[in-house]
């Protein structure tokens, strides 16, 4: 559907975008200590870009007066890149009973776009942070706690509109306990903090996700009732930059719900029926 105010227009003579990438990764584990270490590298450039020209006209349509007509052309241009990096290090301490993580990255975007065949270069930066601690006791618990943090900061070129910053904390909190062999109860919270967003955008939700699942007849038989997003506060939210059009858009996600699983387990065969191998 187009709309009047809207128009898009395309462009045959085009040419073939090109894309070229670059990836790098170093990876370190250690069997003895189940330590981890990895860092990784890339890059992507791109030619004969197909980017957007927008142009503001005049509304001369009936009633449009004192209105714009912002049109959309196409057309190919060089100079779009981006590179990133990030890394992950774990490392275990008593026995691998804890496990302390942490995480992150950085990457840049150089985007172009057209502004009244006026070019204009955007400048993306994101970085993201991470920390987790794992706490493991064998056939009793497991309880993990993390926090991840992200930016993401875009410079507009000139002619173009103001420079915007969205972040993104979040606090979580999940694990399990073995009552007994056959009873196990398993929870998994978050709190998100979103900034800068618009106000009839931006929430900060609390989600809740809980499930308790009992083995039966010798751990063949599994019955699971899992609780989905308790508070009924789970959302996606999201910024987008066309140009010099900059969106806000806010999806409630599936409600408040419960499933109720079943699991059967039909192996009949134990380790002392092998099937042996006839001799070719």
């Amino acid at each position: 559907m187009e709309y009047p105010q809207s128009p898009v227009t395309g462009n045959p003579a085009l040419k073939t975008s090109l894309q070229h990438n670059l990836d790098l990764n170093f990876t370190k584990i250690s069997l003895t200590t189940g330590d981890l270490f990895v860092i990784n590298f890339g890059g992507t450039a791109i030619r004969n870009s197909v980017v957007t020209n927008v142009i503001n006209q005049p509304n001369l349509l009936s009633g449009g007066a004192g209105t714009v007509v912002q049109e959309t052309h196409y057309l190919n241009t060089n100079g779009v890149y981006s590179l990133n990096g990030s890394y992950n290090y774990s490392k275990s301490f008593l026995s691998r009973k804890l496990l302390a993580s942490l995480r992150g990255g950085i990457g840049f975007n150089d985007n172009i776009s057209y502004i009244n065949s006026i070019r204009s270069v955007n400048e993306n930066w994101l970085w993201n942070q991470g920390a987790q601690l794992t706490v493991t006791l064998p056939e009793l618990m497991d309880l993990s706690l993390n926090a991840d943090y992200s930016s993401n900061k875009t410079n507009f070129g000139a002619n173009s509109q103001i420079n915007t910053v969205v972040s993104n904390l979040r606090l979580g909190l999940n694990g399990r306990v073995c009552f007994s062999p056959g009873l196990i109860f398993s929870y998994e919270g978050s709190q998100i903090f979103n900034k800068g967003y618009s106000n009839a955008v931006g929430n900060n939700p609390t989600i809740i996700n809980i499930c308790l699942e009992r083995w039966l007849q010798k751990k063949t038989i599994a019955v699971k009732m899992q609780c989905f997003n308790l508070l009924n506060q789970q959302t996606a939210i999201a910024k987008t930059i066309s140009g010099n059009i900059i969106t806000d858009i806010r999806v409630n996600q599936v409600g408040r719900y419960v499933m109720l699983t079943g699991n059967i387990k039909l192996n009949r065969f134990s380790s002392e029926n092998r099937i042996k191998k006839s001799p070719i």
